[in-house]
């Protein structure tokens, strides 16, 4: 019995080992391009770690374990830091390696196939960043500048979007 497990546990050790070792050799790896493209990539890891923090915020809120204070406090924080980070991204100089394109949820949403929850947020979010945008460009023709309160729902609405630029852009204004 144990001659007959002795190949099978090989093999699966050995899988295992390629795995791991196809899984990892990314960060084995020297970034393409130099300081420029390894800043590149630090700070979108950290941006990538912003918005995983942003949606864990969420769901604490949801399930109670947040109060409303310190979730606005957090979620500033964050939305603040994330800013800085889209900000600094947006000063360096084009990526070495062509960026992967975005997926897109409209084609999904166009041939009526059910969306996964996270796409049906980011759809909605989208079709409102329109009107808020109107209501912007009104309240700073009228005022001559922008509420703070219509600053952050359009940056909260463009977060949810996936148009982080936009988002910056809000969040930068209110500060």
């Amino acid at each position: 019995m144990t001659l007959l497990l002795a190949p099978l546990i090989v093999a699966l050790f050995s899988l295992v080992a390629v795995v791991l070792a196809y899984a990892l050799w990314p960060s084995f790896r020297a970034p393409v391009g130099g300081p420029q493209d390894a800043r590149r990539l630090e700070l979108e890891e950290e941006r990538d770690t912003l918005y995983a923090a942003a949606r864990a915020l969420d769901v604490e809120r949801a399930a109670g374990a947040l109060d409303e204070a310190d979730y606005a406090r957090l979620r500033l924080r964050d939305e603040t830091r994330a800013a800085l980070v889209l900000q600094h991204l947006s000063e360096l100089p084009p990526d070495s390696v062509a960026p992967a394109r975005a997926r897109s949820v409209w084609p999904a949403a166009l041939q009526g196939l059910a969306l996964p929850p996270e796409d049906r947020v980011t759809l909605a979010a989208a079709r409102q960043v329109p009107g808020l945008e109107a209501k912007l460009n009104a309240e700073a023709r009228h005022d001559g500048r922008a509420s703070s309160a219509t600053l952050h729902e359009f940056g909260d609405v463009a977060w949810k979007a996936l148009d982080y630029n936009r988002a910056a852009q809000a969040y930068m204004t209110l500060l």
